[in-house]
């Protein structure tokens, strides 16, 4: 006799109950989020760096990542647009540490400015995850 396979999502309800997890669950691609009414939208990007390490004087930018949505004045997200990711082989390999980004990934890869000035220049609103950071690496 064979058991049913579990339920994952009664699995992720238990543990993230437990105060001693939290679950993350996979974003479900969708490019409209609210259904456009009329109301004036404006254009924002999210971006994402990712760099060869955590020293401002000599690690690089090794990943850019970028995706860009509409939204209201009065903070509705509408609609999911264009991506950008692209990545770039830095001046020397990258560590050990970094385990998400191979050598082999970025070999030949150059981040084109031309192409990240175009696709930020209908942005009126840019948000950064971690800009404090990325800004001194830039």
């Amino acid at each position: 006799m064979s058991e049913a396979a579990p339920n994952l999502a009664d699995l992720a309800d238990i543990l993230s109950a437990s105060n001693d997890y939290r679950v993350q669950r996979r974003l479900k691609s969708r490019s409209t989020i609210t259904q456009p009414d009329g109301t004036p939208t404006k254009t924002a990007i999210l971006v994402d760096v990712e760099t060869t390490g955590l020293d401002l004087q000599n690690d690089e930018i090794i990943e850019l990542v970028m995706i860009s949505f509409t939204y209201s004045l009065d903070g509705r997200i509408f609609e999911i647009g264009q991506t950008f990711q692209h990545f770039q082989e830095p001046s020397r390999p990258i560590s050990a540490e970094i385990t998400r980004i191979t050598n082999a990934m970025v070999a030949d890869h150059k981040i084109d400015i031309a192409e990240v000035a175009t696709f930020v220049s209908s942005a009126a609103l840019v948000i950064a995850h971690n800009a404090g950071f990325d800004r001194g690496v830039a």
